[in-house]
């Protein structure tokens, strides 16, 4: 009786550590698919009747997790189970013959220059710069003294930004590089840390400040930001959403180090594109990456991310 018990909960054991870990054993070439239907369910178990987790999107890419096969007939397809997990560590079931296998692509999109940014075209150094010369010699209100930025508020008050020169510790307030919307209301600030950056929103109505992940891309009715960070091990993966009202701005959506977001924009005032991109160093070549498309939408009051 000891023995079966001791078989019994070492079977459990190989079964739970392998729902719950992506085999790396399984090449590149056949680890990684894209769902091939406007809409694909990924269930609890290996069976049409099993508790649905999530329906996933057409071009949804997704990570087989072992080697688990389970051979099927569903309304006349033949095919079958296999077990996989979403980027956000999603596992379950799905079945393959609607799914095709995800190759590298070269990414077809352009770059956008964020629209808050009135003077640079491109987002290098030199631009920064004259922007930033531009900015101090026409808004009176922002200045710089020493090692400190200081920016004038609506009631007179100054909201004083000052560098830290501190080994390992050290913050950087380089310059303003855009003010923006409703009567010069917002400046947006550049900052460096000791490794790494960010920006700072600062509100002149309610002498606030809010960190950005990276440069915002403005909504086309100029409600919201939308901030996308792919950057490198230096900073913060993430994307945010931050409105804009006659109340103090607010982060109303927000996820980091989820997965690696490579570009966003708006496709209208309440609803986002980013492109969910992947790195894999075991292919052999570098002529392209993995992709897909997510959607971002303001649904029932409250941002959410589309399955």
């Amino acid at each position: 009786m000891k023995k079966i018990l001791t078989f019994t909960f070492i079977l459990i054991f190989h079964l739970f550590t392998c729902k719950e870990n992506v085999n790396n054993e399984i090449s590149a070439e056949d680890k990684y698919y894209k769902v091939n239907v406007s809409a694909l369910n990924l269930r609890k178990e290996p069976s049409i009747s099993s508790d649905k987790l999530i329906s996933l999107k057409k071009n949804r890419i997704l990570i087989r997790a072992n080697n688990f096969e389970k051979n099927d007939i569903i309304e006349g397809v033949s095919g079958k189970w296999i077990y996989v997990s979403t980027y956000e560590k999603t596992f379950g079931y799905i079945y393959e013959p609607y799914l095709k296998k995800a190759k590298l692509e070269k990414p077809y999109w352009e770059f956008e220059t964020p629209n808050i940014l009135s003077l640079c075209n491109k987002q290098t150094n030199d631009c920064f710069k004259k922007q930033t010369e531009y900015i101090f010699k026409k808004y009176k209100f922002i200045s710089k003294t020493g090692n400190n930025l200081n920016i004038v508020g609506f009631d007179g008050s100054v909201g004083t930004f000052a560098d830290k020169r501190e080994f390992e510790d050290s913050i950087e307030i380089h310059t303003p590089l855009e003010v923006f919307f409703k009567d010069e209301r917002y400046v947006l600030i550049d900052f460096s840390l000791y490794e790494g950056g960010s920006f700072i929103l600062y509100d002149r109505k309610f002498n606030i400040s809010i960190q950005l992940l990276d440069i915002p891309i403005s909504s086309p009715n100029k409600e919201f930001l939308l901030v996308v960070s792919s950057a490198d091990a230096y900073n913060t993966v993430g994307v945010q959403i931050v409105k804009l009202s006659e109340f103090e701005p607010k982060i109303v959506f927000q996820f980091k180090d989820k997965w690696r977001p490579c570009l966003g924009s708006w496709n209208s005032d309440v609803e986002v594109k980013v492109y969910e991109c992947f790195e894999d160093y075991s292919f052999k070549n570098n002529d392209g990456m993995l992709y897909s498309e997510r959607i971002i939408q303001f649904k029932n009051d409250s941002w959410e991310l589309l399955p």
